[in-house]
């Protein structure tokens, strides 16, 4: 296929840097070298705090024109690495250029690093022992309103993010900045993302925000209108997958074309947000006040750049006398082992959750008092965005009511990866309990309903693949509430679908052991798929979880 595509350019920005601040030839941005001894997260939140971030270098003419400016002095820069083959700039741009002295990143010398002048070369570094220098670049945003690393197209922005994810992952990511993955509603926007994913010279195709449950059936995660398609040859077949990807290469139809493939596919992927929309980048250090009242969000240190590595960080949340606290997680990705321990007051001796891993959107969980008090530590070599927690106080409903509170025993929530199967099919009615049974065949259900897992409480089948089909009344949202839980973690799961499909969005995945009913899902829909998984050895007694309608 033959087609136009514009090529894609920043305009230049004419306006003079900030006093101190200097200008470097053929960069439109601002830098300063601060000769001061400071660590990497210290001296990131001086950048930030005074408009910028630690510099990201994206070529090798950057890094020649930065030379002069450097003056013999070898400055901290804002690449943070969690492994030889998987690093990031703290402003969010793309990772699109290194120049390591050994050819990557020698991590037993640290995770972050630094600038040598002598050779101009990047040098592992240890983000917790300060260096006397580091560079912080600015963006001039007085004519472009996009963030670092985004274009301007019309009345939105757009990046390639060239970090292998799965479509879920990355439209979380893209979610953190205040977009979504890219919808395409025309050939020239088409063209247009796909010069800019063949200018950074990936030879890859990029997730789209296209979602399938049927080859005619589909729908784009930022919930605007499906009214272009451009499929290349044989596609949408949904054999093939239920994400879409566009085609940086020629290998499943023309370049710029599109492909359906397996939503757990790792590639790049394509954000867009509007114009004016930033994400919030937290403090790397722990918050100089811990204490926060009755509603609020909170952000884990770095925040969603980083997470920096042997902190621990203690925050007090308090709602009004005689209230419980409900506390939510728009998003949460660390390490597995960093944890976040919640727990029930002042004084608990145990937590009613330790969280760690990645957690489904929106995840909840309640207090009994007024207060709740959250504990962060993290781990030597942590890595990972960190989370974003909203709070709020609520006043305990009447006696009959829905509400609940949960007990204080310990959580651990991990997740996994998911498989699907289809079965032959059972039905139960509105309001039953679904049969406590060892087969695994998958059932519709109607909410309210109460599911348990095969055999539950005597022990699941080994090799299960269980589908629950379950709907509610048009217009109401599902409420999932697991009141039990005993798998054996990333062995044994459940997979949350929120939508009456085995392929649609998943929400959340639960495995491991939770002994009360702090365990919440809400759908977006009147339906939720869950798909049980077991792998061949024995395992727990099984999972309960009370599925109702929202009011």
């Amino acid at each position: 296929m033959l087609f136009h595509v514009a090529l894609l350019s920043f305009l230049a920005l004419t306006q003079a840097c900030s006093d101190g601040w200097s200008a470097v030839n053929g960069i439109d941005d601002c830098f300063k070298v601060f000769e001061i001894s400071k660590s990497f997260y210290d001296a990131e939140d001086w950048c930030v705090q005074n408009g910028g971030h630690l510099a990201s270098i994206h070529s090798s003419a950057e890094e020649y024109n930065l030379h002069l400016l450097l003056g013999g002095r070898s400055p901290l820069i804002g690449l943070k690495c969690a492994s030889a083959t998987s690093c990031s700039w703290t402003d969010g741009t793309p990772y699109d250029y290194t120049n390591f002295v050994y050819g990557a990143p020698t991590l037993e010398y640290g995770s972050c690093a630094y600038l040598f002048s002598a050779d101009d070369q990047f040098y592992s570094w240890n983000c917790a022992t300060p260096m006397n220098a580091f560079l912080c670049r600015m963006t001039n945003t007085t004519e472009n309103p996009c963030s670092p690393g985004y274009t301007q197209y019309l009345g939105s922005c757009v990046t390639v993010k060239t970090i292998y994810k799965t479509s879920d992952d990355a439209e979380r990511e893209c979610v953190v900045e205040g977009g979504h993955l890219a919808s395409i509603h025309d050939i020239e926007a088409d063209n247009t993302f796909t010069n800019l994913l063949l200018s950074l010279g990936l030879n890859q195709n990029a997730h789209i925000g296209l979602r399938l449950q049927s080859n005619s059936l589909m729908q784009w995660t930022d919930s605007s209108i499906v009214n272009f398609q451009n499929w290349g040859w044989a596609y949408p077949n949904t054999y093939f997958g239920f994400c879409a990807q566009l085609l940086g290469t020629n290998e499943f139809g023309a370049i710029g074309q599109w492909s359906n493939i397996p939503c757990d596919t790792k590639l790049p992927y394509i954000c867009m947000k509007p114009q004016g929309v930033s994400p919030v980048y937290a403090p790397f250090q722990c918050p100089s006040m811990q204490y926060f009242e009755n509603t609020g969000t909170i952000y884990s240190p770095g925040f969603p750049l980083a997470v920096p590595s042997n902190s621990t960080c203690e925050y007090l949340l308090a709602g009004v006398e005689g209230s419980i606290l409900m506390v939510a997680f728009p998003y949460f990705a660390i390490d597995p082992y960093s944890t976040l321990s919640l727990y029930d007051g002042m004084s608990a001796p145990y937590p009613i959750a330790v969280l760690s891993g990645s957690l489904p959107t929106n995840v909840a969980f309640n207090t009994t008092e007024s207060i709740m008090k959250m504990v962060f530590e993290t781990s030597s070599q942590s890595y990972g965005d960190g989370w974003e927690a909203n709070f709020i106080s609520i006043l305990p409903a009447p006696t009959g009511s829905t509400a609940r509170a949960t007990t204080q025993k310990t959580t651990t929530v991990r997740t996994t990866t998911v498989r699907t199967t289809t079965l032959k099919t059972t039905t139960t009615k509105r309001g039953q309990t679904t049969p406590k049974s060892s087969s695994c065949e998958p059932q519709y259900l109607y909410a309210p309903v109460m599911i348990d897992s095969p055999g539950y409480p005597l022990g699941y089948p080994m090799n299960a693949n269980c589908v629950y089909y379950v709907s509610g009344n048009p217009g109401k949202q599902l409420v999932l509430d697991f009141t039990y839980v005993d798998t054996k973690w990333s062995k044994d799961y459940v997979s949350i679908r929120d939508g009456p499909y085995e392929n649609s969005l998943e929400i959340g995945r639960v495995s491991g052991m939770t002994l009360q009913n702090n365990l919440r899902y809400i759908t977006t829909t009147n339906y939720v798929t869950l798909v049980f998984v077991s792998d061949g050895t024995p395992g727990g007694a099984g999972w309960v979880v009370s599925v109702s309608m929202s009011p």
